[in-house]
């Protein structure tokens, strides 16, 4: 499947050519959208998953987990162990 984008002064010629176009065939979908501009992604949109986060990116990360670990929001790894096991046990889980 393919996709076009056109763009079309006006609201009143776009929704005459969309409708002239949904009639073809061939068309699976017709979609307007007004008053929005679409740009393509580049590397600085964090909607990219592969997106390298940048260094100061990177500082500030660390410093945000290092205050969520200092303030207590964090518990160890053996404590998160403890409490997810005792939780499969509570559901009637565990391996037998």
């Amino acid at each position: 499947m393919s996709t076009i984008t056109v763009e079309i002064e006006g609201k009143r010629e776009a929704t005459r050519f969309a409708a002239f176009i949904k009639n073809l065939k061939y068309v699976k979908s017709v979609k307007i959208t007004f008053g929005t501009e679409l740009k393509p992604l580049t590397e600085d949109d964090w909607v990219r998953p592969t997106r390298r986060a940048t260094d100061e990116e990177l500082i500030n990360m660390i410093k945000e987990s290092e205050a969520e670990y200092e303030a207590g929001l964090v518990i160890p790894l053996e404590e998160s162990r403890k409490r997810t096991i005792e939780y499969i046990k509570s559901l009637g889980l565990e391996k037998k």
